[in-house]
């Protein structure tokens, strides 16, 4: 049962990596092609999110497995990338 939550967990993360690259790439050309800074941004502002969106979802991940210390060190980890960007 514990294996089945982890590859699901796995695979979630690897899904939501694939999908912040593809949507930032897309973003990237389309920005180019329409020589648009506000879309480079906002694919700039993806490729910085998604590793984040990446550790969230392991705290979650770890809580789910009842692996408590790693849920509360990642979510820190998390927290910590926020108040990063938000100074």
């Amino acid at each position: 049962m514990t294996e089945e939550k982890e590859k699901k967990i796995l695979e979630l993360i690897q899904y939501v990596l694939r999908l912040g690259v593809f949507f930032s790439f897309i973003l990237f050309f389309a920005g180019i092609i329409f020589n648009s800074k506000k879309i480079l941004s906002l694919g700039i502002l993806i490729l910085i999110f998604t590793p984040a969106a990446r550790i969230l979802i392991l705290s979650f991940g770890f809580y789910i497995l009842k692996e408590f210390f790693l849920a509360l060190s990642a979510f820190s980890v998390f927290i910590l990338l926020l108040i990063s960007v938000l100074i």
